[in-house]
């Protein structure tokens, strides 16, 4: 049965963020759409107006921290009139209604609609205005909510091929297990450290693991954060020539980091930039410092990518989808 959430007047984030879905929809379809794709439908008259000027400006904004401008998300348009069954099995959507008639703005969220996974928002108002202050009182809820979407989606996807080998390798090492799909492989493991990759003929994708025990808040400081960092890629990621080694970049775009929360505890997030040190390589990084269940340790998962002829927010959404994998026994 689908769960509704209807939200009026103020909406209850908390409750946004903390959705469940236990729909028994097996029987829809496979949903549609690219990663980090959202089809908006909504009339041509308010996509070309203020509503549509603020939906644009506020989902196509620049993805935090990569090597060229991205978008936080793709867009699609359509109209209420030609939102048939071929468009209805979209991964994201977004349904707009401004009339008059409306008596009051409300937000509803259903998932696994017309397929799965699938995620519908509909929001209704009576002006344009009432709109775009919804929308912009509740943007960063809206972007989290279907991001943590995305990341399920490919968590769902990454489960049906996972690579069993590297389960346990890293429950074995470390103490807590992430869903690797077949293709990554471990490039090296020593004591506390290890960089499992993901290699093509034109990308590189690499996850570092490192622990160590939590002894000060310093651990949490950015700065540390990065310094460790560096110092373990100057060791355990040389680049193709001699001497050659990895380095969070600081010369285009500086680093940067924010206080989270993952896995229900504290966080720190860094994304920034990379480079090879005596090699003309480089790309984005995405970090996330944290202490084990029992306090007593520091973990930090980070995913990097090197795609030189392809845009990179998608690297990076997959590689923070297995690090949002994370399980401890």
């Amino acid at each position: 049965m689908k769960n509704n959430l209807f939200l009026s007047g103020i909406l209850l984030v908390c409750l946004i963020l903390s959705i469940s879905c236990k729909n028994n929809n097996s029987g829809l379809p496979s949903s549609t759409g690219k990663t980090a794709e959202v089809l908006f439908v909504i009339d041509r008259f308010h996509w070309d107006g203020t509503a549509g000027n603020n939906i644009k400006q506020i989902f196509t904004a620049e993805y935090q921290v990569l090597n060229q401008p991205e978008p936080l998300f793709n867009l699609a348009h359509i109209e209420p009139g030609d939102f048939s069954k071929i468009f209805q099995s979209h991964r994201n959507i977004i349904i707009v209604e401004i009339k008059d008639s409306i008596s009051k703005d409300m937000m509803e969220i259903r998932k696994d609609v017309w397929a799965q996974p699938q995620l519908v928002i509909k929001m209704v108002s009576q002006t344009p205005g009432g709109f775009v202050e919804m929308l912009e009182k509740h943007s960063k809820q809206i972007i989290a909510l279907l991001y943590e979407t995305e990341r399920k989606r490919m968590q769902k996807s990454f489960s049906n091929e996972q690579d069993m080998s590297l389960t346990n390798a890293l429950q074995q090492g470390f103490g807590f297990s992430m869903t690797l799909p077949k293709g990554y492989f471990m490039a090296k493991k020593s004591g506390d450290f290890c960089w499992i990759r993901r290699e093509t003929e034109e990308t590189s994708m690499g996850l570092l693991v490192y622990t160590y025990p939590y002894t000060d808040t310093i651990s949490f400081n950015s700065t540390y954060i990065l310094n460790l960092r560096d110092s373990l890629t100057r060791i355990h990621i040389p680049g193709p020539r001699d001497g050659s080694f990895m380095q969070v970049s600081h010369k285009v775009v500086l680093p940067v980091s924010k206080k989270t929360t993952f896995n229900n505890r504290f966080a720190v997030e860094t994304r920034g930039l990379w480079d090879m040190k005596g090699d003309f390589m480089g790309g984005p990084f995405i970090n996330y410092t944290f202490t084990d269940s029992t306090q007593q340790k520091i973990i930090t998962l980070d995913g990097f990518v090197y795609a030189p002829r392809f845009d990179k927010r998608n690297y990076i959404i997959q590689l923070e989808s297995i690090i949002f994998s994370y399980k401890e026994p």
